[in-house]
């Protein structure tokens, strides 16, 4: 055989096995022959005239509420893994020895696996399984986690306890109308009732939308909502995937930030300003209102018992005892992507 047919051949079998691929989808399946390491939360593989490829493992307690500084370590490396930015790199998320979850993480999750963007562009291949246990299982079934990848779970019956994982890029009055209906159903509030929670929701909406200057590379450029119904309350997240609180104020409002606390800054303090409004909007447009003094006032409405804020390395939580009238915050060691609302509307 000549060596043009020789090469030519070697062309056509290495196009003949991209063809016969998956492109750009993410399948999930209950098992894995990926060794599971539990001293370490990332595996590295390099072979020789192939593409890298990595092991992720999330913390057995994968929560950013309940487990916030493995949980926010566990996504800066995902995130360090991404930005590498090593062509056709395989992502495997390795979530079998997961104990407890919670559904503000897998919509982290979800924001990372639906960056088209850079996923298609560098030719980034995401795998996963899910946990053994059988309560964290239940939560990435009920979550609607799974209409977000391609799964080998069986599907069941969606919960009328809860409504799925939603996204959007915009204020979205249709979705916001759901939750507050939701709510209305739930908890046998009336439309007057839950007028705050809409008002908060059409913020937080904004809010994305209006930040959809600040780059980020390895999320999706979307905001996040789900709810659950449990016992007397509903509980809801909301995920803003854009630059986070302490970080668009940093960058917006540095002259401001000297005056009101000379050069000691840290996360929580900045978003309890924030909230507080001592910074005018970003877009500078009198019609975007007080932005999240706007949120902080709808809060302290009688309907929402919990309110928390979790952005950069701060947490900023709004008491509802009449006993404390100031946001408790805290600060962590790392650090968390965009920002974290959750809230439990009585």
């Amino acid at each position: 055989m000549s060596r043009w047919k020789q090469k030519c051949k070697r062309w056509h079998d290495r196009h003949s096995k991209k063809g016969n691929r998956k492109k750009h989808s993410v399948s999930y399946s209950k098992k894995s022959s990926i060794p599971s390491s539990s001293n370490s939360s990332i595996t590295r593989i390099r072979e020789e005239n192939a593409p890298p490829s990595v092991t992720l493992i999330p913390p057995r307690n994968f929560s950013l509420v309940n487990n916030p500084e493995e949980t926010m370590e566990f996504f800066v490396e995902f995130a360090r893994e991404i930005e590498s930015r090593a062509y056709g790199k395989h992502f495997f998320i390795d979530s079998r020895n997961v104990e407890k979850v919670t559904v503000d993480s897998l919509i982290y999750l979800i924001a990372i696996l639906q960056n088209e963007e850079l996923n298609i562009t560098m030719k980034y291949s995401f795998a996963g399984n899910y946990p053994i246990n059988q309560e964290a299982n239940k939560v990435y079934a009920e979550s609607g986690f799974n209409d977000y990848v391609k799964s080998h779970m069986k599907n069941l019956p969606k919960s009328n306890e809860k409504m799925c994982i939603v996204n959007g890029t915009g204020n979205r009055s249709d979705i916001s109308k759901e939750l507050c209906d939701f709510v209305i159903d739930k908890l046998g509030k009336n439309r007057k009732q839950i007028l705050p929670l809409q008002r908060v929701l059409i913020e937080l909406m904004s809010n994305v939308f209006y930040h959809a200057y600040a780059k980020n590379s390895f999320m999706a450029k979307k905001w996040y909502m789900y709810a659950e119904h449990i016992d007397n309350y509903v509980r809801c997240v909301f995920v803003d995937t854009g630059q986070g609180i302490a970080k668009t104020v940093r960058k917006n409002f540095g002259e401001q930030l000297i005056k009101l606390f000379g050069l000691k800054l840290d996360d929580s303090r900045l978003i309890k300003s924030a909230f507080n409004g001592d910074f005018r909007s970003a877009t500078n447009e009198k019609h975007r209102g007080n932005g999240l003094s706007t949120v902080k006032a709808n809060v302290e409405n009688e309907i929402f018992e919990e309110f928390e804020v979790l952005s950069g390395h701060g947490r900023c939580i709004l008491p509802k005892e009449d006993s404390v009238d100031e946001m408790i915050v805290v600060n962590y060691s790392s650090v968390l992507y965009g920002t974290l609302y959750t809230f439990v509307i009585r």
